[in-house]
């Protein structure tokens, strides 16, 4: 069914979404498959639009809510500024400028690293309702095997993104990323 088909007219929508194939809904953020609507709905002890991050990374496609999710949908956008890897050391500080982007509580980016040939880095994280920033990095050799991984954590504030963590040999990385300007998606 297309999302488009769930609707009796009173509801907005845009239009590039009315062709989402949906293929089941929930309340429950926990229940939540690939491809399903959220109902993000006010409960007898809970509020649905406080689990809608859980029922999009669970795969939500859509989500239904009784008012304007604004704290997601403000966010989205491209964003673009500097990753940084603390010196060791052997090493010194390297920073560079990388971009990604941010749709409806996802965070995505890729980019080949631009010291060490052959490898590519990709990002994926969440951004909560209240700005809070959850993010995983992991490299990889051209033949795909793992180089590192690193977990950040941070805050989305302003049309900017910080977050920071530790690879497991205790260097630092730091991403300082800002909205692009007229990068609604």
């Amino acid at each position: 069914m297309k999302l488009r088909d769930l609707l009796t007219g009173d509801e907005r929508l845009e239009p590039r979404f009315g062709a989402l194939d949906i293929h089941g809904i929930s309340a429950d953020s926990r229940k939540v498959k690939p491809g399903w609507l959220f109902a993000a709905l006010p409960g007898a002890s809970a509020d649905g639009k406080r689990f809608v991050p859980a029922a999009l990374s669970q795969g939500a496609v859509a989500v239904l809510s009784n008012e304007a999710l604004a704290g997601l949908a403000a966010y989205d956008g491209t964003y673009s500024g500097r990753v940084c890897y603390g010196k060791t050391p052997n090493e010194p500080e390297r920073c560079h400028r990388e971009e990604g982007a941010v749709t409806a509580g996802k965070i995505t980016g890729q980019w080949v690293v631009a010291h060490e040939e052959g490898i590519t880095m990709f990002l994926a994280g969440d951004v909560d309702t209240s700005g809070d920033v959850k993010i995983e990095m992991h490299s990889q050799k051209a033949d795909g095997s793992p180089v590192a991984t690193i977990e950040l954590t941070g805050t989305l504030r302003d049309g900017l993104i910080d977050a920071s963590g530790h690879f497991l040999r205790g260097r630092m990385a730091t991403l300082s990323w800002h909205k692009n300007a007229g990068a609604a998606n």
